[in-house]
């Protein structure tokens, strides 16, 4: 008999469309794990296709998050929310990313939703990963009352993500809860302007041996997909003759600094 887990896989669809200055959409299939940050040690040692720290089908390394250097995630989080004011450790964190396949993965975006002993989601940790191998972290704490469904909040953009857009502009994000669906929406506006959207899709599975080689035999190449896509799309994007904007050297604010600059809204179900 499986031994069941609260961290979990997620079925995925990843979207993205652009409205100015050429129109430009596309969409695919992925799947992510959901990783209970403190159950990691024992997916480890349950799982036959997963691995802590060391290489597997499937493996999971601490450094490929946070600032890349503390094998701590957990401590690394807590760290970042204090820096923004919250004081109390969060009573558990779960993380949405793609393990690493073969020893390689490559997560454009990857969350952190952090929840206190009551089970309120408090804060989200949105990581955001170009393919230069510059990481930024834009925090968010959730102070309304209630269990919030979905949360609705607004940042300015600040690392360089893709040449065909300038690392400025502004964000807006909504995003539901971890349960049996899950979804991330976000909208890029430039100078007023709503440039992209972007989002992803997805329905909750079990975690388990069975499960992981199911999806090894469905998505063999995921973390390759991903990368050629991105340069796939980026050269339809320059087919199209879309401008090119130049790198500019990463925030050295790690994570995003001004949380006053940052607006949150619960949408709570009753």
């Amino acid at each position: 008999m499986s031994e069941a887990f609260s961290s979990a896989l997620y079925d995925a669809a990843v979207m993205h469309r652009r409205f100015v200055p050429r129109a430009h959409g596309f969409s695919y299939k992925v799947f992510y794990g959901l990783f209970d940050l403190d159950e990691l040690p024992r997916l480890d040692k349950a799982l036959r296709f997963f691995s802590l720290g060391k290489r597997n089908l499937f493996s999971f390394y601490p450094q490929d998050h946070g600032n890349g250097r503390d094998t701590d995630l957990r401590g690394w989080a807590e760290s970042v929310l204090r820096g923004c004011g919250q004081s109390e450790a969060p009573a558990r964190i779960l993380l949405l990313a793609h393990p690493r396949m073969l020893g390689f993965a490559f997560n454009p975006l990857s969350i952190f939703y952090c929840f206190d002993g009551a089970g309120r989601l408090t804060a989200l940790l949105y990581q955001v990963t170009n393919t230069f191998g510059e990481r930024h972290v834009y925090p968010c704490l959730v102070e309304e009352g209630g269990t919030p469904q979905a949360v609705t909040h607004e940042t300015g953009k600040l690392l360089y993500v893709s040449p065909f857009n300038p690392a400025r502009g502004h964000y807006r994000l909504k995003l539901s809860q971890p349960g049996e669906k899950l979804f991330v929406h976000i909208r890029y506006h430039l100078d007023g302007a709503l440039t992209l959207v972007a989002g992803l899709q997805g329905r909750q599975a079990a975690l388990s041996d069975a499960a992981l080689l199911k999806r090894f035999l469905r998505f063999p190449f995921m973390t390759f997909k991903v990368v050629a896509g991105i340069h796939f799309e980026a050269l339809r994007l320059w087919l199209k003759k879309v401008p090119l904007w130049t790198r500019p050297s990463a925030p050295r604010a790690f994570p995003s600094q001004g949380l006053s600059s940052v607006t949150v809204h619960s949408d709570t179900q009753r």
